[in-house]
C-alpha cells in the first residue's frame, strides 16, 4: 500500500468537499485508539487547573503570612 503526503491528501479532500476542517490526520497508528479518544472528547485539562489551584493557594498562604506579620 502507497502512502500519502499529509498535505497532498487533506488538499485533495478539499477538493472533493467542503469538509476540511473536520478532518484528522492520524500519522502514526500505533496512537489510533487515542487520536480517535481525543478527537471525539478533546485534550483533559483538569490536571493543569488542579497543579494551578495548588499554585496559586500556595501564593495565597504566603501573601497571608507575610501581611499578617507586617502588620504586627
Amino acid at each position: 500500500m502507497k502512502q500519502i503526503d499529509k498535505n497532498k491528501l487533506v488538499s485533495q479532500i478539499k477538493n472533493i468537499s467542503n469538509l476540511d476542517k473536520n478532518i484528522h490526520y492520524i500519522g502514526d497508528l500505533s496512537n489510533l485508539k487515542s487520536s480517535i479518544h481525543e478527537a471525539k472528547i478533546g485534550t483533559e485539562l483538569w490536571r493543569l487547573f488542579v497543579l494551578l489551584a495548588i499554585i496559586f493557594a500556595l501564593i495565597e498562604m504566603y501573601v497571608a503570612k507575610v501581611s499578617k506579620s507586617e502588620m504586627e
